[in-house]
């Protein structure tokens, strides 16, 4: 929407510097920098909804990098479910369809798949095709640059993957994986923590709501804490279930 224009003034700028001062670029140049971010900020406020092929994707509130998703489906795929606010690293590739060659069989070529008019083989293919579902990545999730996300995949809520990895198998709420494939690391927090925190569900309170816990979320979590943020807003969790 703005890149265009942008990227002009960001040259005027780039000219400005090594030709002398020109306050007019300069104010340009900030005032579309300002329009991106309100533009930025209120896109990702909100829930979104579109399509990759036959695939649907869905984007929950305040998650970003989403437009950067190499989305992978070849015209068989499930659906893309992700939660709100979500970390989104750039390079990530997920599938949504197979995207692999049946190891089974004497020929891994996809004859009817590619040269169906040539290779009686469409049908046998289809048979044959191993999408194992949807993939959902949760709530409050950091994708690392360039992990590539299989097909038929839970990703947790609170969950980190490290960057480069290749995810093979779920991935629990608040764990930690990282390698090729994707190993677990560890549980950010232990266990009392972790169901705490998967009952308060924080991502699914009002901005109000979330607005008075932040202290809380920015914070190491301490159970006691915790438990009292819980028992101060149980009457509003009860309200968004």
């Amino acid at each position: 929407m703005f890149c265009g224009h942008s990227s002009v003034v960001e040259r005027l700028v780039a000219n400005e510097k090594v030709e002398g001062s020109n306050p007019f670029a300069r104010s340009i140049f900030k005032m579309f920098e300002n329009i991106k971010q309100k533009y930025f900020k209120k896109n990702n406020q909100e829930k979104k909804t579109f399509f990759v092929k036959q695939s649907r994707v869905t984007v929950g509130e305040y998650t970003y990098g989403y437009k950067n998703l190499n989305i992978i489906e070849y015209g068989f795929g499930s659906d893309l479910y992700i939660g709100k606010f979500t970390s989104i690293s750039p390079g990530v590739k997920i599938f949504l369809d197979y995207g692999g060659h049946n190891l089974d069989k004497v020929s891994l070529y996809p004859f009817g798949e590619l040269y169906n008019e040539i290779f009686n083989g469409r049908l046998d293919d289809l048979n044959n095709r191993r999408n194992k579902g949807n993939v959902i990545i949760g709530n409050d999730v950091w994708i690392g640059l360039d992990v590539l996300i299989l097909n038929g995949l839970t990703i947790g809520d609170g969950a980190v993957i490290g960057a480069n990895s290749v995810v093979t198998k779920n991935v629990k709420p608040y764990e930690f994986v990282s390698g090729n494939p994707a190993k677990h690391i560890r549980f950010r927090f232990e266990k009392e923590i972790i169901d705490l925190l998967m009952k308060i569900k924080w991502w699914d309170l009002e901005e109000k709501t979330i607005n008075k816990i932040l202290p809380i979320l920015q914070t190491k979590p301490d159970k006691k804490k915790l438990i009292e943020t819980f028992n101060e807003i149980k009457d509003e969790i009860k309200n968004t279930l």
